[in-house]
């Protein structure tokens, strides 16, 4: 399950997680977000991600998780 931070990481390029994803054979098709962490990034302020479609291009092969304490 990736984390908010990690996936803002991914996506602008930064060493440390594009690192930290490599050394953990990251994939994007066998990781999930949860329905928060989406929200979070949608909500991410003055994202020029959202006007370019990096986050639904980002999106598309990535599973969603839906967390609830039953």
């Amino acid at each position: 399950m990736l984390d908010t931070n990690m996936v803002i990481g991914l996506l602008k390029g930064h060493a440390a997680a594009i690192t930290l994803a490599e050394q953990s054979g990251f994939t994007l098709d066998k990781s999930a977000v949860s329905q928060i962490t989406r929200m979070e990034l949608l909500g991410y302020p003055n994202s020029p991600m959202k006007k370019t479609g990096q986050f639904a291009n980002f999106w598309r092969p990535a599973k969603y998780v839906c967390l609830m304490n039953r």
